[in-house]
């Protein structure tokens, strides 16, 4: 860690983690939005069933929120 300009300077590796979390952090909120809308169209179209179903995924995503963006900013 180096200090420049009252900045604190990461090592490269911390830089590419931090761009690694916010990348994984960008396809957990792609993924939920893509799902949401699954759901509203299905159950627009009458498919109440299976917006239900997408709901249950979308809560089990959300309660295991933290190991998700783990393990996507692991690929």
């Amino acid at each position: 860690m180096v200090i420049v300009q009252n900045q604190i300077e990461l090592p490269a590796y911390s830089r590419h983690f931090c761009r690694c979390q916010r990348f994984a952090a960008t396809i957990y909120l792609i993924m939920k939005a893509a799902l949401m809308e699954l759901a509203l169209q299905s159950e627009k179209q009458g498919m109440d069933e299976v917006g239900d179903n997408v709901r249950g995924a979308l809560f089990v995503i959300d309660e295991n929120a933290g190991h998700i963006k783990q393990r996507l900013a692991k690929l």
